[in-house]
């Protein structure tokens, strides 16, 4: 008997767009056949990875969190 995964449930996030940027997000949906709500998702997972990659970067630099100026 095979197991199926169990699904988590997804947290509700606001997000205010404009009707253009909006549109844009859509017109990538429908290009790749997915829907509004994975683009918006997959944005927002690459837009962490690449954050986290840029505090990494600034945490060596300035030796601290990387986030304020060393005082």
């Amino acid at each position: 008997m095979s197991r199926k995964k169990m699904s988590v449930p997804m947290q509700v996030l606001a997000l205010r767009l404009t009707a253009e940027e909006k549109a844009r997000l859509q017109q990538i949906a429908d290009e790749r056949r997915v829907t509004l709500s994975w683009v918006l998702r997959e944005a927002a997972r690459l837009y962490a990875e690449d954050a986290g990659r840029w505090i990494d970067e600034h945490k060596k630099e300035r030796g601290n969190d990387g986030l304020a100026p060393s005082a």
